[in-house]
């Protein structure tokens, strides 16, 4: 059987969030509306904070006001954001990682609650062979304002990583996972080489308790 490595995006691969970043310049474009873009950026705080750990209600609530958009010009918002404010934020360490792990002929497959117009470009950029993730609805070239069942979150995730795995003939026993958030646990928990990429308080927690390996990285030449 295959081995494959599941990583978490944001705050894992990412220096922040992607939906938070892609909103904001949506918002400097005047593409999205200011409420709705307060009330994603205190959701994530509390997400952030452990004062929750449900983002998929403020992940709806955004994707609602996305009814009735063309496909084709969310895809060139995105494209545009992407170059500008995401892929510069990209751990360096963590794209050394990837690319090892590509070397060793293991396959890199991201796992994320975020967009797949968001997450589809990361994998190009970052040579993945996978993506499990949020998928917007699209009607005819234009987007309902609703994801396709089932959310990719806490233990859905976890889910979602099974049966790809037994389609894919993945043995998840040898295989790894990297991620920075408690509500990963379920998905860290699946893999025999399950990593901590600059954890929460209470992810640390686990990975002293259980001897998982924690990574730590900052992104000092990152574009704020």
């Amino acid at each position: 059987m295959n081995t494959a490595v599941f990583f978490d995006v944001d705050k894992t691969i990412i220096d922040g969030y992607t939906q938070v970043i892609l909103v904001k310049y949506l918002l400097k474009r005047n593409e999205f509306p200011l409420t709705v873009y307060c009330q994603i950026v205190a959701w994530y705080l509390f997400y952030k904070f452990g004062i929750t750990t449900d983002i998929i209600f403020i992940r709806d609530k955004a994707i609602k006001t996305l009814r009735g958009w063309d496909e084709e010009k969310l895809e060139g918002l995105v494209r545009e954001c992407f170059d500008a404010h995401i892929k510069t934020r990209v751990f360096t360490e963590i794209k050394a990682l990837i690319d090892e792990h590509i070397r060793n002929g293991e396959k890199i497959v991201l796992v994320s609650s975020s967009l797949d117009v968001i997450i589809d470009r990361l994998k190009n950029y970052l040579g993945a062979n996978a993506v499990i993730c949020t998928k917007l609805e699209v009607k005819n070239g234009i987007y309902t304002g609703r994801v396709v069942k089932p959310d990719i979150y806490g233990e859905a995730k976890a889910n979602a990583i099974k049966e790809f795995a037994v389609k894919e003939g993945i043995n998840l026993g040898a295989s790894y996972a990297y991620s920075d958030h408690i509500s990963d646990l379920p998905m860290l928990e699946l893999v025999g080489n399950p990593v901590g990429v600059n954890p929460d308080m209470q992810l640390a927690k686990v990975c002293k308790r259980k001897g998982w390996e924690v990574l730590r990285f900052s992104l000092a030449e990152a574009q704020k």
